[in-house]
């Protein structure tokens, strides 16, 4: 389980369910009630598409224990291995990943600049910082630093799957399916390649059914909220 898996659940909630659905773990520390996030353009979805295999439920209701008890457990794993040795590049990417799943998002920051330190050219660490901005609401922040990665790091798999979200997010559903389709030439056999290969799928199967990005009104938009 990494961060990219939790953010492939937004936008698996966006793409198949269309309405709002609750993600918690990703309020950044907002302890006040429940805040909103303005995720892209849900076009209509066809009846018999599908959540891409191995996703929880994403219905309103949907028991969030487990899950939690899963992202402490991350939590407490990774910070073992990075007390361990804390030069160790692996361990440290792992930490600032499991922090930002837990929306520690002050302890990501702050760990994932200590991999920069380490390796000031790293991919994974710079997305995982654009991920920050996106998970705080600032999509162009998180898409211009992206961008940037890739073009240092062109087969960056971890930047490219992130890329892609924010371009779906902000309702860039073409350069968001061409994103994935880079994901895929990377590796098409890691977990990216295969999650990114099932969101294309999903998106053609809304192509196919001739739906629009926008509703019968000419209104566009998908809220999915947060919880503390």
């Amino acid at each position: 389980m990494n961060r990219n898996y939790l953010v492939a659940i937004i936008v698996a909630a966006v793409v198949v369910v269309g309405l709002i659905v609750v993600v918690p773990n990703l309020d950044g520390g907002n302890t006040g009630g429940t805040s909103g996030t303005t995720v892209g353009s849900a076009p209509p979805i066809p009846e018999d598409a599908t959540v891409p295999e191995g996703h929880p439920d994403l219905g309103e209701g949907s028991d969030t224990t487990g899950a939690d008890a899963t992202l402490e457990a991350l939590v407490a794993e990774a910070e073992a291995a990075y007390e361990a040795d804390k030069t160790d590049l692996t361990a440290v990417l792992a930490l600032g990943d499991a922090y930002l799943q837990a929306s520690r998002l002050d302890e990501a920051t702050r760990v994932l600049n200590e991999a920069l330190a380490i390796d000031a050219g790293n991919a994974d660490a710079k997305a995982g910082l654009a991920m920050v901005d996106f998970v705080n609401g600032d999509t162009a922040a998180a898409q211009s630093k992206l961008e940037a990665v890739i073009a240092e790091s062109p087969d960056s798999q971890v930047a490219l799957y992130d890329l892609a979200v924010v371009y779906f997010s902000t309702d860039q559903r073409d350069k968001a399916k061409d994103t994935w389709a880079k994901v895929v030439e990377v590796n098409p056999l890691s977990e990216l390649g295969e999650m990114a290969k099932q969101f294309i799928d999903l998106m053609g199967q809304t192509e196919t059914s001739g739906g629009s990005p926008h509703g019968a009104d000419g209104s566009a938009g998908t809220t999915v909220t947060t919880s503390p």
